[in-house]
């Protein structure tokens, strides 16, 4: 049988054709993204450490607005705020409202130490000497045992157990215009009148905010001051301080609260400060909260309830943006 040349190049052309007639019907019906060198979105979502169509908590109003129903059904006085640090969505509740630190100012001082660890001026081996005149009924054993304790020692003491013993011996090791000049980055103390020894200063108080105090978790959290090592090492320590929040808050075990507490009596308005970072799965919530004119047993009680309710919060819309991102994918299919 005599093959015609003329119809198999036909029969293939036409072919040809009807294939790129349906790749291009393909193509239209497909949404394609231009191959892009990301510049412009999240670092966090281009590298991918944070998922795109992540469906972020944005909308904290039912939480602000049941916390402030409950602070003034309660007659508290009580100023907080909270951040997502996911996206930077934020409230506060009497934001402006100042309050003495307490023992949240043991912070920068570990911060402080610990540059000077990274700079090679100390190590976390160093010896510092036990000056015996700073020793007090509420020292410590191990201060009156020994004449000397290492770096590390001491910044475990004042992290974990926020021991002011430990605090007053690492004093000795700051320069006051490094504190100074910490203190204004973390906008808390941009005047220089807080003082570390006493409270002589009170009306300046009213510039220490909890979104101030908020500023010292973000910086290590963020790891701006302190390599990420060190940033991790202090966080680390304050998973494990003498207020145990899981027990307090009625959290579960997978959920880790890296905080600093302290309370403050010696005055006619005793203050509870507490800030922390509370990791659920892949959320970061930061919160700072003041609690004033009540007990320390009184305060760790309050502050358990608010820590719970930004907890249960946080679980009901994680569910309703689940449900609501399911409702989005599928409508794009």
């Amino acid at each position: 049988m005599k093959i015609n040349l003329k119809w198999i190049v036909l029969l293939e052309t036409a072919l040809i054709v009807l294939l790129l007639v349906v790749i291009a019907a393909l193509l239209k019906n497909t949404s394609v993204a231009p191959d892009y060198t990301y510049g412009l979105i999240s670092p966090s979502v281009a590298s991918n450490i944070l998922k795109s169509q992540s469906f972020l908590i944005f909308n904290f109003n039912s939480l602000q607005e049941h916390l402030s129903q409950v602070i003034q059904a309660n007659n508290l006085d009580v100023s907080m705020y909270v951040q997502n640090l996911r996206n930077g969505k934020n409230f506060a509740i009497q934001g402006n409202k100042g309050a003495f630190p307490a023992s949240l100012n043991k912070i920068p001082i570990a911060v402080l130490i610990l540059n000077r660890i990274e700079r090679g001026e100390l190590s976390y081996d160093t010896p510092i000497k036990i000056d015996k005149t700073l020793l007090g009924n509420d020292s410590d054993e191990i201060y009156f045992e020994n004449d000397q304790l290492t770096v590390r020692m001491l910044l475990e003491k004042i992290l974990k157990e926020s021991d002011n013993t430990a605090l007053q011996l690492l004093l000795k090791e700051v320069n006051i215009n490094d504190l100074n000049n910490l203190m204004t980055y973390y906008d808390v103390d941009a005047e220089h009148s807080y003082t570390y020894s006493s409270e002589s200063d009170m009306e300046h108080n009213a510039l220490l905010t909890p979104q101030s105090f908020s500023n010292m978790f973000l910086s290590l959290y963020y790891s701006t001051i302190l390599n990420a090592k060190d940033s991790e090492y202090v966080l680390d320590l304050l998973t494990n301080t003498t207020l145990n929040m899981n027990e307090i808050a009625k959290l579960p075990n997978n959920v880790t609260v890296s905080h600093k507490w302290g309370y403050y009596a010696a005055s006619k308005s005793p203050t509870f400060d507490d800030c922390g970072i509370m990791y659920i799965g892949n959320g970061r919530i930061l919160y700072c909260i003041t609690i004033r004119n009540q007990t320390i047993s009184a305060s760790t009680g309050i502050l358990g309830g608010i820590v719970n309710n930004m907890y249960l919060f946080y679980n009901d819309q994680t569910q309703a943006l689940g449900a609501l991102k399911q409702d989005f994918t599928a409508s794009t299919k």
